[in-house]
């Protein structure tokens, strides 16, 4: 009996335990509830009421140290016990809290922090972090390079390293880029460099750097300039731009002394002179000193813009904020009293002043004002070499002009339209409520008296009046819309080749129209066959006779015949700037050329296009280069490599040597 009435007390006590579900957070727990059509999240307190009304669509994280991490419209964000927003839903991820830290990933996938104060004291910088020393130090990943940094977001390692690790508190172990090769075109070895980074400048010189400090370096390893330098800038001849203690300053690659002293915070070379900048704290403001290679002043008055030296001239801003042009010489030649100011093209150049937009030529005459400017710009004005104008149409106050391309310009008087060339003849007089223009030079459809027409040369054809609006012709066939709110296409005659029936259109282009038809995009012909059947989600602009489709997330490359070039589909198919497309699947890249052919199967883990047919390759974190045809131009072994399109070189970096670091 005694027995009997233990395992009862037993159950008692077990049951209840067991039976509790519902998980609390610092007393509060979620709930959910559907509003408009929508599971929302919201939280109740241990006695069921609402504390925290729903509208999340989802909580990633529980409340722990006073917040919860919700997601709002697939951003994250976190709230505090009354459902206030701490940290707003602006964020792509946000992690728990970890030593009074919180862990924020912006839409870009940068990492940054906000403090136990709920302010952003590190931003958005990082590719990837992690804590170290108890919290009181983090090791963060900046363009794929560990480094470094206290809570205040103050560089305590450089991002120089692969791998970095504490072995202290007071001392890190890191493995350097520090083994580079420099490569030709077809992945010679033409020189091997020891030091932790080397790089290309915009001359026949390297950059590199040892110990954080740069310098530079000639081909055949021979050190140019030592490196005891922070930064360096431009280069010109022997001349280069060096950032020393914080300021930028100009020498001679070979001599000991300054040309202008480390004394400005920025400092621009080109072949003509050195311009040396002051910047104050956040502003945009620039005050500038133009110097020449001697170090003496060029131009004696600080100068707050500048533009590129042209056609003998250059544009140079005063701090009153007026825009005067100066020679090579620094002597002024056209006086400050410009607005806005753009370059000297044959001894023009296009100026505001007083609010009015004018042309002037090199001695600062004013050769074409301000109804001119405009008139010259679509080409009803021409000059001669003598800057005499002529007009081919003339302009009155009460006429507008609009121009439409490099051919036509709209003239509109009160409500009426008419169209001229931009030689200045009359195509059609100012009689018209509408006219449409397309690519056709000869073909338009005009709206008058409330009825369309389509005027082709002389001739003019009547339309279905049932037609309310015609769009330019483009390959004699324009798109229409009908009475019914559906599109379709005319011919150059005016009559119905594509009937009516689709949600929108595109026009014709190589014998063929994008459609989209109950939602579903498609192509067809000018005999109104379906060339693609219309069940894409979408269809890109065609390419080189070649469109991105998307059919129920699938990304597939088709040409202009509907034949899917890609039957596998991928993820993602993004067009690269080489003209190539670049394929991702199953979160791998590789690259379809031109064409829509693919030429590299997506097994990379990342892939950079260094020009149309060569490409820079990744591979558990290892990089190699490979050409179109996927010959092997340089192995997947290395840590980083750089290219040089100018000289067609490689710069590449194998694992270096472990270095060891004191943390102050």
């Amino acid at each position: 009996m005694q027995r009997y009435f233990y395992i009862l007390f037993l159950l008692l006590i077990y049951l209840p335990g067991n039976a509790q579900t519902v998980q609390y957070h610092e007393g509060l727990t979620t709930y959910s509830e559907i509003i408009d059509h929508k599971k929302q999240f919201g939280f109740k307190n241990k006695s069921g009421e609402i504390v925290i009304p729903a509208r999340f669509d989802s909580v990633a994280e529980p409340f722990r140290m006073n917040q919860a991490i919700v997601i709002m419209s697939s951003l994250y964000g976190t709230i505090d016990h009354k459902g206030k927003l701490i940290i707003s839903a602006s964020y792509k991820k946000i992690l728990p809290k970890q030593f009074d830290l919180t862990p924020v990933q912006n839409n870009l996938g940068l990492w940054g922090f906000y403090s136990f104060e709920n302010k952003l004291t590190i931003p958005c910088l990082y590719d990837n972090f992690k804590f170290t020393n108890k919290g009181k130090h983090l090791f963060v990943q900046n363009a794929g390079k560990w480094g470094m940094i206290d809570l205040a977001n103050n560089a305590l390692v450089p991002f120089d390293f692969k791998l970095i690790e504490s072995l202290s508190p007071k001392q890190v172990r890191g493995l350097r880029f520090n083994t580079w090769e420099l490569f030709s075109s077809t992945g010679e070895v033409k020189k091997s460099y020891a030091f932790d980074t080397v790089s290309f400048t915009s001359t026949s010189m390297l950059s590199y750097k040892q110990n954080g400090w740069q310098g530079l370096l000639n081909r055949d390893g021979a050190i140019a300039l030592k490196n005891t330098y922070e930064d360096i800038g431009s280069i010109v001849s022997d001349m280069v731009a060096l950032k020393k203690d914080g300021y930028w300053g100009v020498k001679k690659i070979n001599a000991e002394g300054w040309i202008i002293e480390p004394s400005f915070d920025i400092i621009q070379m080109d072949t003509l002179m050195i311009r040396a900048g002051i910047t104050f704290g956040k502003s945009p403001l620039i005050h500038w000193k133009l110097y020449n290679f001697s170090g003496a002043p060029l131009y004696g008055t600080t100068i707050t813009d500048y533009h590129e030296y042209s056609n003998g001239l250059m544009a140079v801003k005063s701090i009153a904020n007026k825009w005067g042009f100066i020679n090579e010489k620094g002597n002024e030649i056209i006086p400050f009293e410009y607005t806005t100011v753009g370059q000297f093209y044959y001894g023009l150049c296009r100026v505001e002043k007083n609010g009015q937009q004018l042309v002037i030529n090199k001695s600062g005459d004013v050769v074409l004002n301000h109804q001119d400017v405009y008139l010259y710009s679509i080409g009803l004005l021409k000059l001669n070499a003598l800057q005499d104008k002529t007009y081919t149409y003339r302009i009155d106050s009460l006429t507008t002009i609009i121009p439409v391309n490099e051919e036509f310009v709209k003239i509109r008087k009160g409500n009426k339209y008419g169209l001229i060339n931009t030689k200045g003849e009359t195509i059609f007089p100012i009689v018209y409520t509408e006219i449409s223009i397309g690519n056709s030079s000869t073909t338009f459809g005009v709206l008058k008296d409330k009825q369309w027409k389509v005027q082709a040369g002389a001739s003019t054809y009547s339309v279905d009046k049932k037609i309310i609006s015609i769009q330019g012709f483009y390959n004699d066939y324009a798109g229409m819309k009908y009475n019914n709110g559906k599109f379709g296409f005319i011919d150059n005659q005016g009559k119905i080749r594509v009937a009516p029936q689709y949600d929108q259109i595109r026009p014709f282009e190589n014998e063929i129209a994008v459609i989209q038809l109950n939602g579903k995009w498609g192509i067809i012909n000018k005999y109104e066959s379906f060339v693609a059947q219309p069940y894409y989600d979408s269809i890109s602009a065609f390419k080189n006779k070649v469109a991105v489709v998307i059919e129920k997330g699938v990304y597939y490359l088709i040409d202009n015949t509907g034949k899917i070039l890609t039957p596998e589909g991928y993820s993602s198919i993004t067009l690269t700037s080489g003209g190539n497309y670049l394929l991702i699947k199953n979160n791998l890249k590789g690259i379809a050329n031109s064409n829509g052919k693919e030429i590299i199967s997506p097994r990379y883990q990342s892939i950079k296009e260094f020009s149309p047919n060569m490409f820079k390759v990744t591979t558990d974190n290892l990089m190699g280069v490979i050409d179109s045809t996927q010959k092997i131009i340089l192995h997947i072994k290395y840590t980083e490599i750089f290219y040089n399109s100018t000289t067609q070189e490689f710069l590449a970096a194998e694992d270096g040597t472990q270095a060891y670091i004191s943390i102050k």
